[in-house]
């Protein structure tokens, strides 16, 4: 898909970091691999289940405290989640020129007035012609504007 402006960043703006675990169905208690300043920080999962913030689990500084001691054998891990946003890029204003615009990309359909044509005459003279037609009368007007 082409984009106006600058390339979006796509993914993530940081790589998540997930610690394994081994539970052996008696430890209620595991280090992480780094810090989390609350349980919505984190993501658990046992058995591939996510577990619920603040119910199943609680988190201060790297410990990990489970509700219950996971059962031996299950899947268990944590998805450090905290600071990883996906991020996208809105062009500045006014920084989409014409050489970034796909060729063919802007329609006479897309523009809102399409009765309006402006050519550059030699000497930068820009004259600009608006032409319009009342169906009902049956009449046509048209104005010329003209800069130098």
């Amino acid at each position: 898909m082409p984009f106006l402006g600058n390339q979006p960043q796509q993914g993530f703006a940081n790589s998540v970091v997930k610690d394994d675990f081994t539970p052996n169905g008696s430890t209620t208690a595991f280090t992480l691999s780094k810090s989390a300043a609350s349980a919505n920080d984190i993501e658990v999962y046992v058995g591939n289940v996510r577990q619920e913030p603040t119910d199943a689990y609680s988190v201060s500084g790297t410990t990990l405290t489970m509700s219950e001691a996971p059962a031996s054998g299950l899947n268990f891990y944590v998805l450090h989640v905290q600071g990883t946003v996906e991020s996208t890029i809105a062009p500045q204003s006014n920084s989409v020129g014409t050489g970034i615009i796909q060729n063919s990309a802007v329609t006479t359909a897309k523009i809102a007035d399409a009765n309006i044509t402006t050519a550059k005459l030699v000497g930068e003279t820009v004259i600009q012609v608006k032409s319009a037609v009342d169906t009902a009368a049956r009449s046509t007007t048209s104005q010329t504007f003209s800069r130098k």
